[in-house]
């Protein structure tokens, strides 16, 4: 069985407010915290997350030849499976994800292709 660890999930950013509003109680009065500003702390830290796991894809698949990537592609008729094959981090993952609100990366270990 392929074990499967996720490298990054912008699907329920929900999760981080809590840890957010008490990131901003270190600094601020209660009062003084809104929930604007707990959601542009969320939206911060999420954004270092990806440059963060980003940065290292990227050093990750520089050089090391061909990788499959797989997922699903919803439409309007059904989920279906859908694959390439990339080289370039950054060129296959923007082709891939620029039409997806949310997204996961996973890393699927010892998966025997036939």
């Amino acid at each position: 069985m392929a074990k499967e660890r996720i490298i990054y999930d912008n699907y329920d950013v929900c999760t981080m407010f809590d840890d957010a509003r008490a990131f901003l109680l270190e600094g601020h009065e209660e009062d003084e915290i809104t929930d604007s500003m707990v959601w542009e702390e969320v939206s911060f830290q999420d954004s270092l997350n990806w440059q963060d796991e980003n940065e290292r894809l990227t050093d990750f698949f520089t050089g090391h030849g061909f990788f499959l990537i797989r997922g699903f592609v919803g439409r309007w008729n059904g989920n279906f499976a859908a694959g390439a094959v990339f080289d370039n981090w950054k060129s296959m993952f923007y082709d891939a994800a620029k039409d997806c609100d949310y997204y996961e990366q996973t890393i699927m270990k010892n998966m025997i292709f036939k």
